[in-house]
């Protein structure tokens, strides 16, 4: 499955040691995850299999808490992106993302629980399960599409979709 192949490890060092979460590849070289994986590191890298890519560039909507990385040469095609809007209660989904740093991408399923309105957008309630780490993981549907990436207050696709289509200009 082309998502599971997309998801990477995003790691940098703090003060208080190493810092890590997770991403998803959206576009050639380009990764997205969250803001707060980033917070407080030094140099920033993406991490696919034992290969390491440095960061060369960061765009950030932090009010979304969506930071979409430019990375030097990562070999990793990009996901598709979807549409939350169709989702129905107990719709199976899956997450795909790197809990605990760990070097492979780990999965975990669920069911679409709930959607609810934010800014225009949904944001999906689900009952997939997540370690700390899994910030920056992606949700998608069962045929791999993109639908939101995992934190506390997930944000929609229609969101990163916005986000990367405009090329954050309005930052």
């Amino acid at each position: 499955m082309k998502a599971w192949s997309s998801s990477v490890v995003i790691r940098g060092y703090t003060d208080d040691g190493l810092a890590y979460g997770s991403g998803v590849v959206v576009a050639k070289d380009k990764v997205v995850t969250n803001c707060h994986v980033l917070r407080k590191t030094k140099s920033p890298w993406v991490s696919f299999g034992d290969t390491s890519f440095p960061v060369t560039g960061v765009q950030a909507d932090r009010w979304h808490d969506l930071c979409l990385l430019s990375v030097f040469n990562l070999p990793v095609e990009p996901v598709p992106l979807g549409n939350s809007k169709n989702l129905k209660k107990g719709q199976e989904i899956v997450g795909i993302g790197h809990s605990g740093g760990a070097p492979v991408a780990l999965t975990t399923g669920g069911n679409v629980i709930a959607t609810y309105d934010f800014e225009g957008e949904n944001i999906i309630l689900s009952s997939a399960k997540f370690r700390m780490g899994a910030s920056g993981s992606g949700l998608f549907d069962l045929k791999g599409i993109l639908l939101e990436l995992i934190l506390s207050k997930l944000l929609a696709t229609e969101i990163i979709i916005r986000f990367l289509q405009t090329g954050l200009s309005h930052l």
